[in-house]
């Protein structure tokens, strides 16, 4: 099956679940920013759940399709158009367009295309394909490092892309609670260097509300809010970091590293947003806003078990 991109939108790309255990090699994991709902897109169209997809933000692309198909949309919800061309017309710009279902799948015919618009919620969308996008692999993974520029694909007008082999399985829909809000709590642990900080600025982290900045990307969540002191400088000798981490660089302003993190870092960490919240963060939009509350390592993991049960119990077959 083929696929043309007739715009790309703000920034869509090919990711999947990404690639990790090569940080000692300095290879980010990359991977969807929100695996929820690429997991979910790919059930719903009976791929495997970490089947290549298409990430778009912000603003998503139009995509025309070349042959019969069957898609899923999960993550926010962004304005999106079926387009049909208008039976008889004389002018190639005459056009039916439907609304598309939200985190249901649906068939599209050969000669319809996808218009997703702008973001009625969060920062990002799933498109999902039945057979998956088929780009090369690159260490094991068809995802995308957008500032690497490797793997994967980062979406231009006119881009054609080709999906696996499908089989044949029912139309589904989920009942999904995205829970995307402008002002949003996260759960994190206190980071390995939180005994740098001045007294109460730790505390001080954990009681304010910081803002989301325009100078985000899938690297990297710029906070603004009450700045951290600490008692030395802020760089320390460079150490691997995980997604999620909070980075204090100089100026005390939050870093909340995303999937296109680097390998290692060399500032103070403050905390560790857990797993299971940090599909909430990727869907954060320019001046939204976090509040951060304390939780364990066992709390974490009990989060994400709870989180990993109850999701696939609100998917159903619909034919």
């Amino acid at each position: 099956m083929t696929l043309l991109v007739m715009h790309p939108g703000a920034l869509s790309t090919v990711q999947d679940l990404g690639r990790p255990g090569y940080g000692s090699a300095g290879v980010a994991p990359s991977g969807a920013m929100d695996p929820w709902a690429l997991r979910a897109a790919n059930v719903l169209v009976s791929n495997e759940e970490g089947a290549a997809a298409i990430e778009f933000t912000m603003r998503g692309p139009t995509i025309a399709f070349e042959d019969d198909t069957i898609v899923a949309l999960t993550g926010s919800r962004f304005e999106v158009s079926i387009l049909r061309s208008v039976s008889g017309s004389a002018f190639e710009r005459d056009v039916d367009a439907t609304t598309a279902p939200h985190q249901t799948s649906f068939r599209l015919r050969a000669g319809e295309s996808l218009r997703m618009g702008a973001t009625l919620g969060g920062a990002r969308g799933y498109l999902a394909i039945r057979g998956g996008i088929d780009v090369p692999l690159v260490l094991g993974s068809r995802s995308t490092h957008v500032a690497a520029g490797l793997g994967g694909r980062v979406l231009s007008q006119g881009d054609r892309l080709t999906t696996g082999p499908a089989t044949d399985a029912p139309l589904r829909r989920a009942r999904l609670d995205a829970a995307y809000r402008s002002e949003q709590r996260l759960r994190a642990i206190p980071g390995p260097q939180r005994d740098v900080f001045l007294p109460g600025s730790v505390e001080r982290f954990f009681s304010s509300p910081y803002t989301v900045t325009a100078r985000s990307d899938r690297t990297g969540i710029r906070l603004q809010g009450l700045p951290l002191e600490l008692g030395t400088k802020s760089d320390i000798d460079p150490e691997g970091v995980v997604t999620g981490a909070l980075q204090i660089p100089g100026d005390g302003q939050p870093i909340l590293l995303g999937c296109d993190r680097p390998a290692t870092g060399g500032y103070a960490k403050v905390a560790t947003v857990i797993g299971a919240d940090m599909h909430l963060a990727a869907q954060a939009k320019p001046g939204d806003t976090f509040s951060f509350d304390r939780t364990t390592p066992e709390a974490a993991r009990a989060a994400w078990r709870e989180r990993e049960d109850a999701w696939r119990g609100t998917i159903e077959d619909i034919d």
